[in-house]
């Protein structure tokens, strides 16, 4: 089997050359993604196995920590509910087999050109409008950092562990006064931007809920004064590069970053342009 296009849905950032950028304070992150990025080596039976749902491209060109995540995904039901629910975002060079790979496993492929769209799922209710909403309705999306520490699944793949997301972008752009007033961080400033861009394109009312309760990512709704209907967390993915993050459909619209990336989300070109550009990317997934 080979795979010969680009999968819809997969953003490829370029980082500016002769660049260099300064992050302090990964050293325990870095030696997770080390660690990570090595990965165990697939047995010979899985490699095969993996290798005749994927092709020997993909699997040629794959990090150890990908062939990993797509023979994960490769003997996934497929009856799983969350089969064809979210969309990767994926680091300029990478290369496209392996991403074509991963699209079709996560439930992506199809038969259209890529100028042929048809509308997808959209918000039908979140906690501020409840039920029942329909196309052209006016709809209120609440959003929130989940807590380090709540569980995320492997959702392409990866192994699940702890949300880190509020440690690494204190790590990256920095704590500022820290506490628990997310508001004040630094990195705040670029979420409340992508939102507010997206509230101007499309309509859509977008309110920061400053609670999460750390209830059970993903799949469980948006609650006032509770959690956001649009939740953000982060974890090590594949390590740097590869996935940059990936983002679910409504009514989740759920984001998880890709903690190794560090580097790339730290790159100050532009204020921080790659960063953002992850940032907006992913939520238009979670629009639908």
């Amino acid at each position: 089997m080979k795979f010969k296009r680009l999968p819809l849905g997969i953003l490829t950032l370029a980082t500016a050359a002769g660049l260099t950028w300064s992050i302090a304070g990964f050293a325990v992150q870095n030696e997770g993604v080390a660690a990570l990025e090595a990965g165990p080596a697939l047995s010979l039976a899985d490699y095969a196995t993996t290798e005749s749902e994927v092709g020997p491209d993909a699997m040629k060109m794959a990090s150890n920590i990908q062939r990993s995540m797509l023979a994960t995904l490769a003997g996934r039901d497929a009856s799983d509910p969350l089969v064809g629910q979210l969309a990767a975002c994926w680091a300029e060079g990478s290369d496209p087999t392996v991403m074509g790979a991963f699209e079709d496993l996560l439930g992506g492929k199809d038969d259209v050109h890529s100028f042929q769209f048809s509308d997808g799922s959209r918000w039908s209710n979140t906690a501020t409008d409840g039920f029942g909403l329909g196309q052209g309705d006016p709809t209120n999306i609440t959003w929130s950092f989940i807590p380090d520490g709540t569980f995320i699944a492997g959702y392409i793949g990866e192994p699940g562990s702890n949300s880190s997301v509020i440690a690494f972008l204190d790590g990256v752009f920095g704590a500022g006064p820290g506490g628990a007033d997310l508001t004040l961080r630094p990195w705040f400033t670029y979420f409340q931007q992508i939102f507010d861009n997206w509230a101007s394109f499309t309509g859509l009312r977008y309110v920061y809920e400053p609670n999460d309760d750390g209830a059970a990512f993903v799949n469980t709704s948006g609650s006032l004064g509770v959690r956001g209907d649009v939740r953000i967390g982060g974890h090590l993915i594949d390590g740097a590069s590869g996935v940059l993050a990936y983002n679910f459909f409504p009514n989740t619209g759920d984001m998880v970053l890709d903690t190794g990336d560090g580097a790339l989300f730290g790159n100050a070109f532009q204020s921080f342009r790659a960063f953002r550009n992850v940032l907006a990317h992913e939520h238009g997934h979670g629009i639908g």
